[in-house]
């Protein structure tokens, strides 16, 4: 079995780990609550989900303990079972499918039975935004986040 890297809370929601190939790796957990202030009571549990590489990298080799460390991270965000992620694949490049592939990718290696993703897109001035909502099962406000998250991408050439 693979191990997660070992990785830093640089603060909270705030992560950072290097890889045996020594690139480092952030991972920044941001509230997302101003895109849904139209749901307060459940816009403070809602979190944008971001992985970047430290420094510029020119090509980064294939690692499989990135994506258990990822899923390490995340199954400790989920503790909590009222936090809901979104991810918004990065499309300024055009490689916003290759993105989508590799986060389901790992999403469904690691996922387990308590977590869910559901994936969508939004269009936005003819660009397609490729974004999952990511909840655990249990989440209390299940159905309220799932209708604000389609909400969210029916309605995205207005927002």
């Amino acid at each position: 079995m693979l191990e997660p890297y070992l990785f830093n809370k640089l603060e909270d929601l705030i992560y950072v780990f290097k890889t045996t190939n020594n690139i480092e790796y952030k991972i920044n957990l941001f509230s997302f609550d101003y895109m849904f202030h139209q749901y307060p009571h459940i816009s403070k549990y809602i979190y944008s989900f971001d992985l970047s590489l430290v420094g510029e990298h020119k090509k980064t080799p294939l690692d499989p303990r990135i994506g258990i460390t990822v899923a390490y991270i995340l199954g400790d965000f989920f503790q909590n079972e009222e936090n809901a992620i979104i991810y918004v694949c990065e499309s300024l490049d055009n490689r916003q499918k290759a993105r989508k592939r590799k986060f389901d990718e790992w999403f469904n290696k690691y996922k387990g039975k308590k977590i869910l993703q559901i994936n969508m897109t939004a269009y936005i001035e003819g660009l397609e935004i490729l974004n999952s909502l990511i909840l655990h099962v249990n989440n209390p406000n299940f159905k309220e986040i799932v209708v604000a998250f389609a909400e969210l991408n029916n309605n995205a050439e207005e927002k």
